[in-house]
C-alpha cells in the first residue's frame, strides 16, 4: 500500500488503471467473434473433420486426437464431453473462416453495387442472400466463398476438410449417379462412375412396363368404359358371396365390432372365440348361400355348433343374431341398382358406381377409405347435381382432374408431383397388400423389402454394404443413451401416426401407414440409434442413399427395381427406422404462406416445444442439391428415399463446392401439407450444415427458385413463370399479374420449347420417340437446364383447362398463348403440351362477338387438319402430336344461329371434325374428332 505521505501515488495508480483498461479494450475488439488458434493450426478442426470411417477403434482415435489424450479417450464420459466441446467450439469460433456464416463486414461488401445502380431496387437489404437479385451479387457471394476455401485448402488440415465435406455432400444430392447400378457390387465406387454423367453411363435395357406412376389422369385410363363394364358385370354376379369372400367379411366383422355400437352385444367376442367361427366356417367351406337358410332355422345353426358352455352358447347367439343384418347391408353395397346402362343412374347410384370401380374393378384397386376423402367427394358430387348421364357426357381427364383429384386426401398433396425414388414398404403387413400403389405405381406388395438381418444391431454390424465396428456402435449407444434421451427436446417427441380409416380398422388391403410404433409413443433408442449413425456416419448414410434409386428415369423396369430392392434389403432395418423418426417425430412442414428463410447461414429455428406443431410462423426454406441431369417434371417434389436438405444457403453453396454439374433447388413449404422433416442440426456432428431429414414421401415440397452458382444464373423468375403458366392450363387462376422480368421469363422458355419441338418434327418427319426426348434432354448443354426443366414440366400436362378471359387479361399471354385475332393459337399449345389431347376452354364473361371469334377460325381449321393428316399418314411414329377434342363452356345461347357456325361446321366435318352444342348446366360447344364422319363427307 502506498505511504500516505505520497499524494501523487493514487494519480499514477488511476493513470495505470487507465491505461490497462484501455489495452484490455483494445485486445477484446481484436480478439472478439475470432478463435484463440488459427483455423489453419487448430486441432478442434482436425478433430470434427476426422474420417469417422478409419475411427474403428480406441487405437484409430487416439491417432487423431494425439497420444496425450489417451486417459480421455479411454474414459466414456470425459469422451463425450471432449467431443461435445470440440463441436461448440468449431460452431462458435471458426465457422466464419469457412464461410457458413457471414461477418457484418462480408455481408456489406455483397450488398455493396458502386458498378451497377440499376439493380439496387430490386435487392432486399435485410435479405441479401435469400433474394439475390442479380448476377453480380451471386458473383460476389461466390468469390467470397472461393477465397475462403482457397485459405484453408492450403493448409495442412486442408485436403482432409474437403474430402470430408465431399462425403458429406452425398447426402445433400439429387445424384443421377449416386444411386445403385445392378452391374455394380459392393462398395464400389470409383471416380469414374461419381464423375461420368449419366447420359454417358451404361443404362440397362428396360424390358418390362415401367413402375414410374403415370400422371393421373393417364393412371384412370379408360374410366367411364370401367364404369359401364362394372355395372354389366354386377348384374352377372352371384349375389351371394363365396367361401372366400365370407372369410374376409368375418375377417372385418371382427375388427369393426371393437369399435362400432351396433355389434356391441358381440364385442365380448375374444380372438379365441373369433378363430373358433374361422375354423369351423373353413372346417365346412361355408358360403353365403349355405349359411343363408340358417336363419330361418335355428336349429340348423345349433347343429353346426354341437353343445356348448352356456357363455360361448350367448355369444354364438348374439352372432347369429348380428350377421343376417350385416350380409344384408353388404349385399346392398355390392348391388345398389338393376340398371344396366351408366347414363341411366341418378345421383345415389353414380356416386356408389364410381367408388365401388375404384375399390373394386381389377385395374384400380384403391382403399378408398384411406386413400380418399369420401365425405368431400359425396359433397362435391351433389354440388354439381352429377347423374350418371351427365358424368358420361364429361372428358375422363375433366372428370378426373375435377372429381377424383380434389378429393385425394392430404398425404398426397399434388398428385402429380416429380418422385424422386421409391416409397419402398418394410412392415410384414405390406407383404402381402394388393391395393394399388398411387405414389409407385403397381399395388403395394410389390414394393415390399424383406430385410436380410433380424435386427437393427445385426444388420449395421454385419451388412455388406456399409458396416461398423462394435467399439463404434456401443460409442453411439452410449451416447444416445446417456446424452440424447435426456434432452428436453427429445423427451417433449410424441409419435403421430394416422389414423387407419379403413372400415373397422382392418389392416388387409390397407393403404394406411403402417409404423413399429403407436400414435403418442416417445421416442426410444431403437429410433434415436439409427438416427446419429445417418446424421454422423457419412460413410453408412452414403451406402443407405446409393441403396435407393432417386432417379426414377434411370433403372426404371420393374425388373431392374427386384434387384435394387434386393440390394436395399442390406440396410432395411436402418431405413426403415429413419422413415419412422421423420414421419412419426418430424415437424410438420406446412405452412398457410411461404415463408422466406433467414439471409444469414443462422436460420431461425422453430419451436421444439411439440412435434405437432403447424409451424405456419416459422417453416424455412430448405437447400438440397441436384444434378443437371435429373429434370424435374414438376414444380412440386416428393422425396422418397431419405435426403438431407439444409435451411443455410452458404452451407449448400459450400457442400455443392461450386460443381458446374449441380444446381440448388430452394424448398418451400406446401400450404396445409401433411409434410414432415426432421430437424437434426444440433444432433449433427456439424451442426453449422443445418441439417433437416426429408423423407417416405408423404406430401411434398415446392421448388421455389433454382440457383446456378457456377454461371451465377438465379431461376426465381423462371420459376415463378412456369408457375403462371401451369396455373393458366389447369383453370387455377382468373386474373394473372406478371412483372416485366417474369415475362420475359417465361417469353424466352416458351419461345425455346417451340422452336426444339418444331425443330425435332422436321427433323424426325413429324414426331419423336420418348427415348429420342430423353438423350437429348441428358445431353443437352448445362445452361440449358432450366429449358429443359420447363420441357419436362410441360410434358408431365395431360389435360388443359384455360380460363379465355384471365388470358385476354395479361397483354403476356395473350401474345404468347393468342393469334392476332386473340383466338387460341393450339399449333403452339400442342408443341409445348405434347401429352395432351383434349382441351377445356372456358369463355365466361366474354361477349358473344369475341366468343364466335375466339372459337371460329381458319387457323384452328388448319391446325386441325394438319393433326388428322399426320395422324393417317405416320401411323408407325413411336409419338404423335394428337388432339382428340375441343371444348367451350359458357358459350352464348345464340351460338349455333351465328355465321361462324353455320361456315365451319361443314368445313370441320370435311376434315373428319363433329361440331355439336349441349345447353344443359353449362352450355359447352364441342369440337370432336370423328374421321368416320370425313368418311361420309367423302
Amino acid at each position: 500500500f502506498p505511504s500516505a505521505s505520497s499524494a501523487n501515488a493514487y494519480d499514477d495508480e488511476g493513470q495505470r488503471t487507465q491505461s490497462l483498461s484501455r489495452l484490455y479494450d483494445a485486445i477484446l475488439d481484436t480478439i472478439q467473434n475470432k478463435a484463440f488458434v488459427n483455423v489453419e493450426n487448430s486441432i478442434v478442426v482436425r478433430r470434427c473433420f476426422r474420417k469417422r470411417v478409419h475411427c474403428e477403434d480406441e487405437k484409430a482415435l487416439l491417432e487423431v486426437y494425439g497420444a496425450h489424450t489417451k486417459d480421455v479417450i479411454s474414459n466414456d464420459e470425459m469422451r463425450i464431453a471432449m467431443q461435445i466441446m470440440d463441436k461448440i467450439y468449431f460452431y462458435f469460433a471458426y465457422t466464419y473462416e469457412f464461410g457458413f456464416a457471414l461477418r457484418d463486414e462480408e455481408m456489406k461488401r455483397i450488398e455493396e453495387d458502386e458498378d451497377d445502380d440499376a439493380d439496387a431496387d430490386d435487392v432486399d437489404k435485410k435479405d441479401v442472400l435469400q433474394q439475390i437479385a442479380g448476377d453480380k451479387l451471386m458473383r460476389r457471394l461466390q468469390n467470397l466463398l472461393k477465397r475462403k476455401k482457397e485459405r484453408l485448402a492450403t493448409s495442412a488440415q486442408g485436403p482432409l476438410i474437403y474430402e470430408v465435406l465431399r462425403d458429406r455432400k452425398r447426402k445433400f444430392c439429387l445424384s443421377s449417379s449416386n444411386h445403385f447400378f445392378p452391374a455394380r457390387t459392393g462398395n464400389d465406387d470409383s471416380n469414374e462412375s461419381k464423375e461420368k454423367p449419366i447420359a454417358q453411363q451404361q443404362q440397362p435395357q428396360q424390358k418390362n412396363a415401367p413402375p414410374v406412376p403415370a400422371p393421373l389422369t393417364k393412371l384412370f385410363k379408360a374410366f367411364k368404359n370401367k364404369l359401364q363394364q362394372h355395372l354389366i358385370e354386377m348384374q352377372k354376379a352371384p349375389r351371394t358371396m363365396n367361401h372366400r369372400d365370407l372369410m374376409v367379411f368375418l375377417k372385418t366383422l371382427q375388427s369393426r365390432s371393437k369399435k362400432e355400437p351396433q355389434l356391441e352385444s358381440i364385442k365380448k367376442m375374444s380372438s379365441d372365440d373369433w378363430r373358433k367361427v374361422s375354423d369351423k366356417f373353413v372346417s365346412v367351406q361355408m358360403t353365403e348361400a349355405s349359411l343363408k337358410p340358417m336363419f330361418s332355422e335355428k336349429r340348423e345353426w345349433g347343429k353346426l355348433w354341437g353343445k356348448s358352455k352356456p357363455e360361448w352358447g350367448k355369444l354364438l347367439i348374439a352372432l347369429y343374431k348380428i350377421l343376417p343384418k350385416e350380409l344384408e347391408k353388404a349385399a346392398l353395397r355390392r348391388f345398389f341398382t338393376d340398371k344396366d346402362r351408366v347414363e341411366k343412374l341418378d345421383q345415389r347410384e353414380i356416386v356408389q358406381l364410381v367408388l365401388a370401380v375404384l375399390r373394386d374393378s381389377h385395374s384400380y384397386k384403391l382403399d378408398i377409405d384411406n386413400d380418399m376423402n369420401l365425405e368431400q367427394f359425396n359433397t362435391l358430387m351433389a354440388q354439381q347435381q352429377m347423374t350418371g348421364a351427365k358424368l358420361y357426357s364429361l372428358d375422363e381427364e375433366y372428370i378426373i382432374a375435377t372429381l377424383i383429384a380434389p378429393c385425394l386426401r392430404r398425404k398426397f398433396d399434388v398428385i402429380d408431383a416429380h418422385r424422386f425414388g421409391k416409397r419402398y414398404r418394410y412392415w410384414p403387413a405390406y407383404s402381402d397388400n394388393k391395393t394399388m400403389d398411387l405414389l409407385n405405381g403397381f399395388f403395394t406388395h410389390h414394393w415390399y423389402v424383406r430385410p436380410k438381418f433380424s435386427d437393427i444391431k445385426d444388420e449395421i454390424l454385419n451388412n455388406q454394404l456399409s458396416h461398423i465396428t462394435v467399439n463404434q456402435w456401443n460409442r453411439i449407444v452410449l451416447y444416445a443413451s446417456k446424452i440424447v434421451i435426456k434432452c428436453a427436446a427429445i423427451k417433449r417427441l410424441k409419435a403421430t401416426v394416422m389414423t387407419n380409416q379403413k372400415e373397422g380398422g382392418s389392416t388387409a388391403n390397407s393403404s394406411s401407414n403402417k409404423y413399429g410404433v403407436k400414435n403418442g409413443d416417445r421416442i426410444r433408442l431403437e429410433h434415436l440409434v439409427p438416427l446419429l449413425i445417418y446424421v454422423n456416419l457419412d460413410f453408412v448414410s452414403k451406402a443407405l442413399i446409393q441403396s435407393y434409386n432417386n432417379n426414377n428415369d434411370i433403372n426404371n423396369d420393374y425388373g431392374t427395381y427386384i434387384k435394387c430392392m434386393r440390394h436395399h434389403s442390406q440396410l432395411s432395418h436402418l431405413a426403415r427406422l429413419v422413415r419412422e423418426t421423420v414421419e412419426c417425430y418430424g415437424m410438420k412442414y406446412s405452412s398457410s404462406t411461404a415463408n422466406m428463410a433467414t439471409a444469414n447461414s443462422t436460420p431461425q429455428k422453430p419451436d421444439m416445444s411439440s412435434n405437432n406443431i403447424n409451424v405456419s410462423a416459422s417453416a424455412p426454406n430448405l437447400y438440397v442439391i441436384a444434378d443437371k441431369y435429373i429434370h424435374p417434371s414438376s414444380l412440386y417434389a416428393r422425396m422418397f428415399g431419405p435426403i438431407s436438405a439444409t435451411s443455410s444457403l452458404t452451407a449448400a453453396l459450400i457442400l455443392n463446392d461450386f460443381h458446374g454439374d449441380h444446381v440448388l433447388y430452394e424448398l418451400q413449404s406446401v400450404p396445409q401439407s401433411n409434410a414432415r422433416v426432421f430437424d437434426c442440426s444440433w444432433l449433427s456432428d456439424y451442426p453449422h450444415e443445418y441439417e433437416h431429414i426429408i423423407c417416405g414421401g408423404v406430401g411434398c415440397q415446392m421448388i421455389a427458385n433454382v440457383l446456378d452458382m457456377p454461371l451465377s444464373c438465379n431461376y426465381r423468375r423462371h420459376i415463378a413463370a412456369m408457375q403462371i403458366l401451369m396455373d393458366v392450363v389447369s383453370g387455377r387462376v382468373q386474373t394473372i399479374a406478371t412483372d416485366e422480368r417474369t415475362g420475359m421469363a417465361l417469353g424466352s422458355m416458351m419461345s425455346h420449347r417451340y422452336q426444339t419441338v418444331k425443330q425435332r418434327q422436321k427433323s424426325s418427319g413429324g414426331g419423336g420417340g420418348d427415348d429420342d426426348q430423353k438423350n437429348e434432354a441428358a445431353n443437352a448443354k448445362k445452361e440449358d437446364f432450366i429449358y429443359e426443366m420447363f420441357a419436362a414440366v410441360c410434358t408431365n400436362v395431360c389435360y388443359a383447362q384455360i380460363e379465355m378471359r384471365a388470358v385476354l387479361q395479361s397483354e403476356l399471354l395473350a401474345s404468347a398463348l393468342c393469334t392476332k385475332n386473340k383466338s387460341l393459337s393450339f399449333d403452339r399449345l400442342s408443341a409445348m403440351f405434347p401429352n395432351v389431347s383434349r382441351y377445356l376452354v372456358s369463355v365466361q364473361e366474354i361477349e358473344s362477338e369475341k366468343q364466335e371469334k375466339i372459337i371460329f377460325n381458319n387457323g384452328m381449321v388448319k391446325f386441325l387438319k394438319n393433326i388428322n393428316e399426320s395422324t393417317e399418314s405416320q401411323q408407325q411414329q413411336k409419338r404423335l402430336l394428337k388432339v382428340q377434342s375441343l371444348k367451350y363452356q359458357f358459350i352464348s345461347a345464340q351460338i349455333m344461329e351465328t355465321q361462324g357456325f353455320k361456315t365451319f361446321e361443314p368445313k370441320l366435318a370435311q376434315i373428319g371434325w363433329k361440331l355439336s352444342c349441349s345447353f344443359d348446366d353449362v352450355p359447352t360447344l364441342a369440337i370432336d374428332y370423328a374421321p368416320n364422319l370425313k368418311l361420309a363427307e367423302r
